[in-house]
């Protein structure tokens, strides 16, 4: 049965957070049960037993639904509604509180219960989500005993640094479980993305390893072409190297330069290029990547996007020579890639996936762009452009 509210609506929440969310449900009955046993234990000192009760009865209702609930398939959006008007439960009974006791008395009504949303802010919105929570309840709580102070009921406690110390504490939990569940679930999500990433890789592999990868095995033993066969040698060894995940610890320590030169030299390689690297700060090729000025994301997609416009400018172009300037700034990374090759028109061309996918999409992912420059006949020259940081 679909739940009220997710008929065409946004994607399903992903199984990571709705476990977590199911997780939440039974703490949610550890809490009510906690707050039934305080207004039990502490029953004469209640200024407001229908308040009392009455929030007890509404509570357990809600905790109730939503462990009922909580196992049906259920959106993003309406996970956020529900989550939101748990908010808002959060901040009635932080009101109610003050109200409930009597003015000698330092016990809270409601001092657990705002966890709840900020948990599940946390975990559908990550470290924002459970920050702009806290902060929110926190505002209502101070509110909502200042109002009562003004009407003298808490004057004592106004006066008693030990108790708002107190209260201070727990606004400064709900702050910190926000920020922390929320730094939990985000690291969760990416780990999430690692394991699934690396499965794909693995069946890609697979196929690859009957297919591809024996295709090049039998051209290396079969061909007479000494150059052919070093080709599809060097294809098999960077495609293995790729499907296991050995590019990616060889390429984390790299700087740009080094990345950079890395991609210049597998091109002059594999489609025989002369290329040239040129521009400022790239002479340091041993210097680890975590003293390089621009992240290893952005190094990675520039060195990617600039392997892919050489193999464009020998496959498509049949260039010869092609010339790679790289300029650092403050603000931004600029990388020319000018070839000697046919060239083509800009305006005519239709993108391919080398274009799309290889070199704009690797730039979009890191918030960059690539622009295309040529004439038939006159070469061609790609500019790729990133923010530093």
């Amino acid at each position: 049965m679909t739940p009220i509210g997710d008929q065409g609506h946004t994607e399903r929440l992903p199984e990571l957070e709705a476990s977590l969310l199911r997780g939440l449900s039974l703490a949610r009955l550890a809490v009510f049960a906690w707050m039934v046993v305080v207004v039990v234990v502490a029953r004469n000192g209640i200024a407001s037993p229908a308040v009392a009760w009455g929030g007890l009865a509404v509570i357990g209702a809600w905790s109730g639904w939503e462990f009922a609930r909580v196992r049906s398939p259920l959106s993003e959006r309406t996970a956020g509604m529900i989550t939101a008007m748990e908010a808002v439960l959060a901040a009635a009974l932080l009101v109610a509180d003050p109200w409930v006791w009597e003015s000698s008395v330092g016990q809270r009504f409601a001092s657990a219960w705002p966890l709840m949303p900020v948990l599940g802010a946390a975990i559908i919105w990550g470290r924002r989500g459970g920050l702009i929570c806290a902060l929110a309840l926190g505002a209502v709580n101070a509110v909502a005993l200042a109002g009562r102070a003004v009407v003298g009921e808490l004057a004592q406690l106004s006066a008693a640094g030990g108790q708002s110390l107190s209260i201070a504490s727990t606004v400064a939990l709900w702050l910190v479980a926000g920020i922390a569940a929320g730094a939990v679930v985000e690291r969760l999500r990416s780990a999430e993305r690692r394991v699934a990433q690396a499965e794909a890789r693995e069946e890609i592999a697979r196929e690859l390893h009957d297919g591809v990868l024996q295709t090049l095995a039998v051209v290396q033993r079969r061909s007479t072409d000494e150059e052919l066969s070093q080709l599809a040698r060097d294809q098999e060894l960077d495609l293995r190297s790729w499907l296991f995940g050995d590019h990616a610890a060889q390429e984390a320590d790299l700087t740009l330069g080094a990345a950079l030169r890395q991609a210049a030299h597998r091109a002059e390689r594999t489609h025989r290029l002369r290329v040239q690297v040129v521009g400022v700060g790239l002479d340091d090729l041993a210097t680890p990547v975590s003293s390089d000025p621009v992240p290893p994301e952005i190094i990675a997609a520039l060195a990617g996007a600039a392997g892919e416009a050489m193999t464009n400018a020998a496959k498509h172009g049949d260039a010869t020579t092609v010339t790679m300037y790289v300029e650092v700034g403050d603000e931004e990374v600029f990388v020319s890639i000018k070839d000697d090759g046919a060239g083509f028109d800009v305006a005519a061309a239709i993108p391919g996936i080398g274009m799309t996918q290889s070199i704009t999409g690797r730039l979009s992912a890191v918030g960059g762009s690539a622009e295309w420059r040529s004439n038939p006949g006159h070469g061609a020259e790609v500019t790729l452009t990133v923010p530093s940081s």
